[in-house]
């Protein structure tokens, strides 16, 4: 049950990844920058490489470094379970992508019926010139997600939404965990040579205005 829970939380950052760098590997001037977000005082966080300030509600779990590593490679494991080639992919793409911050309600494994999180990723497209906004990513993305062992049920329309004082497009997907529905909002924006993409988890409307708090406390040096 908490691998499918976590799974959630990391499967699109992880199968967005994969989408748009499938021939991704170390080296060969793709650029990856390490480390999420600092805190810089008692609930706000800081990544200064991707100017981004994000503020964690009262009482949420702030991931570390190696918290997220590791909840990232448990949502790849699981999303690419028997399939070896999507697993490749989405292995090769930890060389392009960078975990800004991740956070959950409640510390994973509290015995919640699902656990909401908002987590924020960067991921080099320096080796993809056309991808040149966020619905160009989602377009290359979804369709290495509609391979994953826990594929989700993806919108067809996306629309946007301004995150930070920047317009991000916005793509929603559903998919069933255990029985339990869980929607997620996917927000993608270029920045340089990144995307930026922003991915809030929930069951249902309480936890839905609950995430979309953590949206609007975002601010972005852009």
């Amino acid at each position: 049950m908490i691998k499918s829970i976590l799974a959630c939380a990391a499967l699109c950052a992880a199968m967005l990844a994969a989408g748009c760098n499938r021939d991704a590997s170390a080296g060969g001037g793709v650029e990856k920058v390490s480390g999420t977000a600092e805190p810089i005082g008692a609930n706000d966080y800081r990544n200064q490489t991707f100017g981004l300030t994000v503020t964690a509600p009262d009482g949420w779990f702030v991931m570390d470094n190696d918290q997220t590593t590791r909840v990232m490679d448990m949502g790849v494991d699981v999303a690419t379970a028997g399939n070896d080639r999507l697993k490749a992919m989405a292995e090769a793409s930890k060389q392009t992508t960078s975990s800004i911050f991740m956070m959950f309600k409640d510390p994973p494994g509290t015995p919640v019926e699902f656990n909401p999180s908002v987590i924020g990723v960067a991921e080099s497209v320096l080796m993809s010139p056309g991808v040149k906004s966020g619905k160009d990513y989602f377009f290359h993305a979804r369709k290495v997600m509609e391979q994953s062992s826990i594929a989700p049920e993806i919108m067809d329309d996306y629309s946007t939404r301004k995150i930070g004082g920047q317009m991000f497009d916005r793509m929603d997907t559903r998919l069933n965990a255990n029985g339990i529905t869980v929607n997620q909002r996917l927000y993608a924006a270029k920045h340089d040579n990144h995307i930026i993409l922003i991915v809030q988890s929930y069951k249902d409307e309480t936890q839905e205005k609950e995430t979309a708090a953590v949206l609007d406390s975002i601010r972005l040096d852009w």
